[in-house]
């Protein structure tokens, strides 16, 4: 397996503990978890220093300062969720971004290793990770790197749900993805779920 099968393994194990475990369907008690968005490496160099061969060792400097700062939390959060625009790189093959989008990606994955495993990440797309008009090469581009574009789990004994709110903004290249899409949705109301009040 190459460097980005390994990597997005790993970032579609995090998601998948929270799906499989049955246990986190029960309230246990407050817990917190992080939020967080746009780690989107290469942004810096790219629009604010406006190069033409961006690096990002800047946002791994300050997204590995959070990772440093959120392991030190007690209790731990159960999970830091990122919410779109992981990487700066568009997910098209024009202007030889794919190649730029897969090194951004090697050390998004390899920032997060440094996360503490008890903490999982949860990965949600943005423009900057399914294009601004996805398509179908876009969206499958996203789920072999970081796993499902819109899914619910429970946490916690707390239902949460994640949408691709893309496909809302531009969804005529994926009419059928926006068709599954809103079945999805209609999965959301759970009527096994409790209110504790």
């Amino acid at each position: 397996m190459d460097n980005l099968g390994v990597g997005a393994c790993q970032l579609r194990g995090n998601i998948n503990h929270f799906k499989t475990d049955s246990g986190e369907r029960e309230w246990k008690g407050s817990f917190s978890f992080i939020q967080g968005a746009d780690t989107q490496f290469g942004m810096i160099d790219s629009y604010i220093y406006k190069m033409e061969d961006p690096q990002w060792e800047k946002e791994v400097i300050l997204t590995e300062a959070a990772i440093k700062q959120i392991n030190q939390m007690n209790p731990k959060p159960k999970f830091f969720v990122v919410c779109g625009d992981m990487l700066d790189a568009m997910p098209y093959k024009e202007n030889n971004s794919i190649q730029l989008r897969n090194n951004q990606y090697l050390a998004f994955v390899d920032v997060f290793k440094l996360l503490d495993p008890e903490i999982k990440l949860v990965c949600v797309c943005g423009n900057h990770d399914v294009g601004d008009t996805p398509t179908v090469e876009t969206i499958e581009k996203y789920r072999t790197d970081f796993g499902p574009d819109y899914f619910s789990f429970w946490c916690g004994g707390v239902k949460f749900v994640v949408l691709n709110s893309q496909y809302f903004k531009s969804a005529e290249f994926v009419p059928e993805e926006l068709i599954k899409h809103d079945e999805f949705m209609k999965t959301i109301p759970d009527s096994s779920a409790k209110h504790i009040g």
